[in-house]
Formats: structure tokens, C-alpha cells, sequence
């Protein structure tokens, strides 16, 4: 499994379908050099979208699916606790 933790494109670059030609290529060729560097295959892609701020619509056109919602804890959480 990887994780896409972080992911911007800044307003003002006005490309049509650019976030999702991008996630889109970079799944594609993660396939091909995560086993060449670490000699396992990519089974799952995952990401985060901070859901009050964005809709993720760039991972929905680039085939993404949602799977569900994560317990909130970010990946600096070092006491393994929940945000309460």
C-alpha cells in the first residue's frame, strides 16, 4: 500500500484535467518502479482529502474510489490516539 499524502495544484495554474491526468499517470507508473526499486508489487493506492475544505472531485475523474473515512489520526500522530 502507498499513500498520497500530499497532493496541490495552486489556483492560478488553469490546465483542463490537469490533477487528473497527473494522479492518474503517477498511479500508472508507480506500478512499474515501486517493484523495480523495492521488489513488491502496489496492491492499493490511498489518499486523504480534507473533506470540509475539498470535495476530491480530481481523484474521482482520475478513477479513484472511495473506500470510507479514516479515524482522523494524521500520520503525526505518535501516541496512536484519535483526534478528539
Amino acid at each position: 500500500m502507498l499513500n498520497n499524502a500530499r497532493f496541490l495544484i495552486l489556483p492560478w495554474v488553469q490546465v483542463k484535467h490537469l490533477a487528473s491526468k497527473v494522479l492518474a499517470l503517477a498511479a500508472r507508473q508507480v506500478t512499474i518502479d515501486f517493484p523495480a526499486r523495492y521488489g513488491e508489487r502496489v496492491v492499493l493506492l490511498e489518499t486523504f482529502v480534507e473533506t470540509p475544505r475539498f470535495a476530491g472531485t480530481c481523484y474521482r475523474a482520475a478513477n479513484w474510489h472511495y473506500l470510507g473515512e479514516t479515524t482522523g489520526r494524521g500520520k503525526t500522530d505518535r501516541t496512536h490516539q484519535a483526534a478528539l
